[in-house]
Formats: structure tokens, sequence, C-alpha cells
């Protein structure tokens, strides 16, 4: 039975032209013509071409789920089926049906353990560091081989030596403010202090070549250059700018 040639019979019964039928079924008129010509290369698979060939019969008085089916089944090829076995039993499995839900589970497992063994292997063969030579025992003048200095014990010896900051090459000078003090302070270019001091507080610049220090209220400020006795910086309200460099820090007040 030729389904396109009875849609087209029905839509000429009804006095339809191609263009009023797609006006209707909002379908575009090279489809339906496609439709009656039975041209499934240009009528779009499931869901879409049913949809068409539904909207067409249902239009022109045909009763579309009947159409539908008959239309379809005259032109759809039958899948043929392939088998795979699961448990000892036959399981029919479409071609056409996607590769993915069954493969991957299988897949995913030897990719994980590829990842695995790749990763062991550069672990294995990671560079590893060389082992320490100890360095040959001094020989005192007796021709005794003296013992030789522990690490430990000279890193120990110099923890335990003088933390005086004034002692270090650096520049150190200390801040410390009575009253509230806006300072801004740079150490070798790069700025430290950028605040309001409250009173009883205290800031510690260190610099190894110069340092720029300005502070708003200099009455308020006292400070310690080095290993010199702390000094007010000035008068209280005064606005003062000052640079230490190691050529003046043992002068400057």
């Amino acid at each position: 039975m030729d389904i396109g040639a009875r849609l087209r019979d029905a839509r000429e019964a009804k006095g339809l032209s191609v263009d009023s039928l797609a006006a209707r079924t909002r379908v575009a008129p090279r489809m339906l013509s496609a439709i009656e010509r039975n041209d499934l290369s240009t009528v779009p698979p499931r869901p879409y071409g049913r949809g068409f060939v539904r909207a067409y019969a249902q239009e022109v008085g045909l009763d579309p789920d009947t159409t539908v089916r008959a239309y379809f089944a005259r032109f759809e090829p039958v899948a043929p089926a392939q088998t795979r076995h699961v448990s000892g039993e036959r399981v029919g499995v479409a071609d056409d049906a996607p590769w993915w839900p069954t493969r991957v589970p299988v897949a995913a497992p030897a990719v994980a353990l590829l990842i695995l063994v790749t990763v062991l292997t550069l672990w294995a063969r990671r560079p590893d560091a060389p082992p320490a030579t100890p360095a040959p025992a001094p020989v005192g003048t007796s021709g005794n081989v003296q013992p030789a200095a522990v690490p430990g014990a000279t890193a120990g010896a110099a923890a335990a030596g003088p933390t005086d900051p004034a002692a270090s090459t650096d520049l150190i000078v200390i801040l410390e403010a009575d009253q509230p003090a806006w300072v801004t302070a740079t150490a070798d270019g790069k700025r430290v202090i950028y605040k309001t001091l409250p009173p009883a507080t205290r800031e510690t610049i260190r610099a190894r070549r110069e340092m720029r220090i300005l502070v708003g209220n200099a009455g308020a400020v006292r400070w310690t250059v080095g290993r010199r006795e702390p000094a007010t910086m000035g008068p209280k309200g005064a606005v003062r700018s000052v640079t230490v460099t190691r050529e003046n820090a043992s002068t400057i007040r």
C-alpha cells in the first residue's frame, strides 16, 4: 500500500494545496512533498519524521497512529540482531545499540590499570639523591686522627650565640610611640610601615643599605639608631623626614 499516495489523495480530496497544508501543519512544503513521494532520504528519522506524518494524516482526516505505523513499516529496515553471552545465556543486542554502555565498564579498569603502571614506573625511575660522603677526619700534629666535628653541635653552638639585633651588620632603627603618630617607612626601597602608631607601640625597621622614615608627629616618637640611646625625633606636631644610611647612622640626630 502506497501511504504517500494515499496521503496525497486525501489532501486533494479536501481541496488543499501543499502550501495551504503546510500553513495548517507548520511543516515545510518540501517536507510534505517528500512524504507524498515516500522519499525517506528527505524525511527525517523519528521522532521528527513520525511527527510530520502524524500531523499530515490528522489534517487530512486519516487515523494518525495507523498511518504512521504503516508509513514507516514499509521503509524502515529491521535491524539484524547480534548476540552476546551473559552468564551462559544468549542476549540479543541490536546493531544500532550504542556501544558505550557495554564497552565502557570493561575498558575503564584496563585504563585505570595502565595509568597505575605508568605512575609506578615513573616513580621507580625518579633520580635519588646521592648518598652523602663523609669528610675525612683531620689528622692532628701527633699523627692521631682527630674526631670529626658534629654538624648538630656546630648548629647548636651558633643558635646559642648572642641574638642582639645591634650586633648584625644591618641598619636597625627602633621606633617607640608615646602618643598617636602617623609613620611611613621604607627599607631598601620596600615599604615596611604605613600606619598610625598607637601609644606604647614599638616598631623595628631593618635595612641593608638605607631606610627612609616620615613621621607625622615627631614629638610623640622616640627612635633608636643602632646602639645609641633613644631620642625624640622632633617637636610635637612636627613632620620629619629622615634618610638613614651606613654613612650617617652614627651621626644622624
